[in-house]
């Protein structure tokens, strides 16, 4: 059960300060903790986008691929573990090289269920199949990166909160990272 995964709860600069069950993270004011949204890019710079079938906030379009990194067999797991996790999951694609440029702190309310994330933006390159999991994705699309932009400035209501606080991360520190070509 999702709900009894375990997170790693942060304070806002990002440091380690316990476990605590995936449920309490998310109920009421939450307690912050670890998550990441990976954008993954196509040889022409555009991103791979999903609509997310999910528990909170539904029917939004989203990053590549979302989750949190999780405490597993006493271990915690790394940036690339996750995302591999999670793509899979999601997309239906094997292991792409992630690159970590960052992240933000949010609180966002659903009913009475909440994200309160310490949240890192994971970049990487991917040209390869999607095989997006009807459980969890309704719909994936690849857009031209200063489309997206664009949208979830005059569209935001259609993004998730973190999509659009991702965007706008991406738009500030877009200058201080070079996408790679294939």
């Amino acid at each position: 059960n999702t709900q009894d995964q375990i997170l790693l709860v942060v304070d806002d600069k990002d440091k380690f300060l316990g476990y605590e069950k995936r449920v309490v993270c998310h109920t009421g004011l939450g307690k912050r903790h670890r998550a990441f949204v990976t954008l993954l890019f196509d040889k022409d710079k555009k991103v791979l986008l999903q609509r997310r079938k999910h528990r909170l906030f539904d029917n939004l379009w989203d990053l590549t691929a979302i989750s949190h990194p999780l405490h597993v067999d006493g271990r915690d797991e790394t940036w690339q573990e996750a995302s591999d996790r999670a793509l899979k999951k999601e997309m239906g694609i094997a292991h792409v090289e992630i690159e970590n440029i960052g992240g933000f702190n949010y609180y966002a309310k659903d009913g009475k269920n909440c994200e309160n994330e310490h949240c890192v933006v994971l970049i990487g390159n991917y040209d390869g199949e999607i095989k997006s999991n009807p459980e969890e994705v309704y719909d994936v699309k690849r857009m031209e990166y200063k489309d997206f932009i664009g949208d979830i400035d005059k569209n935001p209501s259609k993004y998730a909160p973190w999509a659009i606080l991702a965007a706008g991360f991406l738009k500030k520190h877009f200058k201080l990272f070079n996408l790679k070509k294939n």
